[in-house]
């Protein structure tokens, strides 16, 4: 079951629910009774790999971004340089 955050449209108390996805939203505030509208949050979710799997994963996306950064692209490169030293890499002043 998931958490869902409300906040009341007339006090602004916000509160958290723990309820399942097929319940219908909460429309009224524990605080002031008034109407409650259901707040767009973040979730959490989780992926494990195992140790060689990630370091797979990173030396890959490692060697895609050095490539993307051999080919122009100046946002990946400021990325990894920061804006000055994507400067000099690209040889702007």
């Amino acid at each position: 079951m998931p958490f869902y955050d409300y906040k009341c449209i007339v006090c602004d108390h916000l509160f958290e629910e723990f309820q399942p996805i097929t319940d219908e939203a909460l429309t009224s505030c524990p605080e002031c009774g008034k109407e409650v509208k259901r707040l767009i949050s973040n979730t959490n979710a989780q992926v494990v790999l195992d140790p060689k799997e990630l370091k797979e994963k990173i030396q890959q996306e490692a060697k895609k971004d050095v490539q993307d950064i051999k080919n122009g692209n100046r946002e990946k490169a400021a990325d990894y340089l920061g804006e000055k030293g994507a400067l000099d890499y690209f040889g702007e002043k």
